[in-house]
């Protein structure tokens, strides 16, 4: 994907009690699509502090906007700080 105003990546969190949202957005890292998917590489500090703060049992919403076509997933958290923890990304 090449890098332009349009192409973003956002992470919402929606808290389970109290229905606020925490939003990040970030220029697409380098990627793109291959056989398994849409994979990219990042090293920017501030995702991994977002991605630190979600607690189990969250909604996280996860839109990749770009070429062809804006792709928009949403994922229940629980088990994500394991998953960090056990790629030392502590």
């Amino acid at each position: 994907m090449d890098k332009t105003t349009t192409e973003f990546i956002r992470l919402d969190v929606a808290s389970g009690n109290q229905g606020r949202i925490r939003s990040l957005n970030w220029d697409v890292p380098n990627g793109g699509y291959n056989d398994g998917g849409f994979t990219f590489d990042t090293i920017e500090k501030n995702v991994f502090s977002f991605l630190l703060r979600i607690n189990d049992g969250q909604k996280l919403t996860v839109l990749v906007n770009g070429p062809p076509s804006s792709i928009k997933v949403a994922f229940d958290t629980t088990g994500l700080k394991e998953l960090l923890d056990k790629g030392c990304l502590k």
